[in-house]
């Protein structure tokens, strides 16, 4: 046999093994729900336990409307699970089930490194076929979609196939670390999958915990992207002739009582550009409670306002 026929059948062999590895590892976290309204079937996916005291992380839509959810381990064990907390927006909720024992759990990584064209794991329950594998690539770590209202960024794109039942279990990395949620799949499509990146996951866990949601501001305005003729935004020293225009005001809401108005363009947020409605949204993220200054042209005048956003009604 050539070198170079060698060569390929121990790389082939040394990716069988970490796979092999990887899942023998985290398999045993993975789990299978099913949801039930009443006395009807309600839903079915997958979960990741990720604490040895029994919390469990899936999407929302796996458990939407339930009225009581089981977990079945793979050793066959099966729990009822109550619901900790969840988030429509990043399609995120938090179970936990109990027992005197630990259970097997995996640990959530930092997926903010994750590179394009880096190997990945999915693993879950499609169609009711448990503890199914598959592999891919990372293809974007840049997608963004929208729910809600609200674009969520930084979505993982992968060619791990998923089907229906795959649906809040993990997609793991070639060390065995949590670095997503598998979420969704293009019907019709070869290869187009997506995951709920760790990096959110984690930022949002302790506001399940504590709240039983996520807590987000609420400035009270409806906003559409705006385009300001060239010589407006190089009066202003604008570096994008983009902006956001304010296309409605709740009137009671703390964008009202600060004294912003229909019509007003949004064109900086703490200093920081909003050239895109994703940009205002990214800026305000984690502003709850606390006073933000608005810079907003209005009437070829650029004017400052202070704003205290306040918890989504």
């Amino acid at each position: 046999m050539k070198n170079a026929e060698l060569e390929q059948e121990e790389l082939l062999d040394d990716y069988s093994k970490t796979v092999t590895k990887v899942v023998e590892e985290v398999g045993k976290a993975v789990v299978s729900i099913s949801s039930k309204t009443g006395h009807s079937h309600a839903g079915a996916g997958s979960g990741v336990i990720v604490t040895p005291d029994g919390y469990i992380v899936t999407n929302c839509h796996v458990i939407e409307g339930a009225g009581s959810i089981e977990v079945m381990l793979t050793d066959g064990r099966s729990f009822e699970a109550s619901l900790v907390g969840k988030d429509r927006i990043f399609d995120v909720a938090l179970l936990r089930i109990q027992d005197h024992n630990k259970f097997p759990h995996a640990m959530l990584a930092d997926s903010s490194s994750l590179r394009v064209g880096q190997l990945v794991i999915a693993i879950g329950n499609p169609l009711g076929f448990q503890s199914t594998v598959t592999t891919g690539v990372v293809s974007s770590t840049g997608r963004s979609w929208q729910a809600g209202g609200r674009v969520v960024e930084n979505i993982i794109q992968h060619t791990a196939p998923l089907n229906p039942g795959n649906s809040g279990g993990p997609l793991v990395d070639f060390l065995g670390r949590v670095i997503g949620v598998n979420t969704a799949m293009i019907l019709g499509a070869q290869g187009i999958c997506f995951s709920i990146p760790s990096a959110i996951i984690l930022r949002i866990l302790p506001q399940l915990l504590a709240n039983g949601k996520v807590m987000r501001a609420f400035v009270g305005i409806t906003v559409q992207p705006v385009m300001l003729p060239p010589q407006v935004a190089r009066k202003f020293g604008l570096k994008s002739n983009l902006c956001v225009g304010i296309r409605d005001v709740v009137t009671d809401g703390p964008a009202g009582r600060a004294g912003l108005l229909e019509g007003d363009l949004i064109l900086a947020v703490d200093g920081q550009p909003v050239s895109e409605v994703q940009d205002l949204m990214r800026q305000l993220e984690d502003t709850l409670g606390r006073k933000v200054k608005f810079s907003v042209l209005r009437d070829h005048a650029k004017i400052d306002f202070l704003v205290k956003p306040a918890s989504e009604p």
